[in-house]
């Protein structure tokens, strides 16, 4: 693809993501709850954050048009987002090497007889936190952060890094009225999902009923995505498969709109980050395209020029990768697609005689209806807009690739097909 079509396809992406970007901060506040030092929970709405915000204080307002106050940690117990992210005070080190500790609002991941949270520290770092009621045998401290370190060492000359897996001692001590779970810890790696799957484990193991529940109602997601954008530059290139000279050529499109729906499914269980969709988007697209006989090809010098107008359906299955935790997630995509023709409204190829043949030009039908398919893969990469009402906004840039087969009307030979394009969508979540 040409470097002007990229730039241009990325400035309508960031353009389509500016939009909603507008919208949003005029919408912050969404229904929530508050709990104050008592224990007693104040419903109404929280305005929604960023992580590092959402961590140092609670916006919070009894309806929308009440008055806004602003709560830090050392005011609450904690808060959260009636279909959101809640968030629980505790107490981290500012740094890595400080061990003075602040009050923050650390985001459950999980919640139970085993909790896990998840705070930032003063430099913006992440920390895991384990949480058990009542606290830790043999442990004086309610709340256990997840360690893991790196040093370097040097053996018989030889440096290298040796990586000391804290978390893993912790968690064994911690879970040691489960040994089914404990059993897992030695293989357990360094990562929230890890974390997040082996806290459900053991809670299911000490509570089943309670865990049971909240891994229906949490742990597992769906979003239908209404989608809408442009795809531009595709390309048909033909193999010269049958007899006609012309069907050894490319016929182009130009850029036309592109919508649809795209349900999504995902299972913390397996990975929070990581969403499956379908979707099936349709497309009306015009192809054109010109071709001179061969030497040798009577008549000789005839011109071809083609027109093909068709709507299409593609249906395509990804997989997608969340990157980071804040209301700005980017993410990206692979997956495979399949597209079918629904219905050809021009088919078409004009001959035009050149001399000593003055015939005056001759219009044929290209292809026999309803004879083409293709499928193949694509890769994406894109960018959300979390609400906690669920509503989010995404804009993402697609590159698609696709192989197919398709009937020559007059030879009623089978033509290959390779199509590519570039789409710009932008896409909302209906539901959540």
């Amino acid at each position: 693809m040409p470097n002007k079509l990229h730039l241009g396809m990325l400035g309508f992406v960031l353009l389509l993501l500016g939009r909603p970007a507008q919208a949003q901060a005029q919408d912050d506040f969404q229904p929530g709850y508050l709990i104050r030092p008592a224990g007693d929970t104040a419903r109404g709405q929280v305005r929604q954050q960023g992580k590092q915000r959402a961590q140092r204080e609670c916006v919070f307002r009894t309806s929308p048009t009440a008055p806004a106050t602003s709560f830090e940690p050392n005011q609450l117990l904690g808060y959260g987002l009636s279909a959101g992210p809640a968030f629980r005070r505790a107490r981290l080190a500012r740094t890595e090497t400080d061990s003075v500790t602040v009050l923050r609002f650390m985001e459950v991941l999980v919640a139970g007889k085993a909790s896990l949270l998840y705070g930032l520290d003063n430099e913006g770092k992440g920390h895991f936190f384990l949480q058990l009621q009542p606290p830790f045998p043999s442990m004086s401290k309610p709340l256990a952060e997840l360690v893991q370190l790196q040093r370097r060492v040097e053996v018989n000359g030889q440096a290298f890094t040796q990586v000391i897996k804290q978390y893993q001692q912790t968690l064994t001590v911690a879970f040691a009225d489960c040994p089914a779970v404990t059993a897992k810890v030695p293989k357990l790696g360094f990562s929230e999902d890890a974390f997040t799957r082996i806290v459900q484990q053991y809670n299911a193991c000490v509570a089943p009923a309670t865990a049971v529940a909240q891994l229906s109602e949490r742990n597992v997601s769906t979003r239908l995505d209404v989608v809408a954008g442009i795809g531009m530059s595709q390309q048909l290139q033909l193999s010269h498969i049958s007899t006609i000279a012309y069907l050894n050529t490319s016929l182009r499109a130009a850029a036309s709109p592109i919508a649809g729906l795209q349900l999504g499914y995902n299972s913390r269980r397996l990975s929070p980050r990581l969403w499956g969709y379908v979707g099936v988007l349709y497309q009306r697209s015009s192809y054109t395209g010109a071709e001179t006989a061969r030497p040798g090809s009577p008549p000789s010098d005839a011109r071809y020029t083609m027109a093909y107008e068709i709507s299409t359906l593609r249906t395509p299955l990804v997989l997608r990768y969340e990157v980071g935790r804040g209301r700005l997630r980017p993410f990206v995509e692979a997956g495979g697609t399949f597209k079918l023709v629904l219905k050809q409204h021009r088919n078409e190829y004009v001959t035009y005689y050149a001399a000593p043949y003055n015939y005056p030009p001759e219009t044929k039908p290209l292809f026999k209806p309803g004879t083409e398919y293709e499928g193949g893969w694509l890769v994406g990469l894109g960018v959300q807009l979390h609400q906690a009402s669920g509503h989010h906004f995404t804009a993402q840039l697609r590159y698609e690739q696709t192989k197919g087969l398709i009937s020559d009307f007059v030879t009623n030979g089978r033509v290959s097909t390779n199509n590519t394009t570039v789409q710009g969508l932008l896409g909302y979540t209906l539901f959540k």
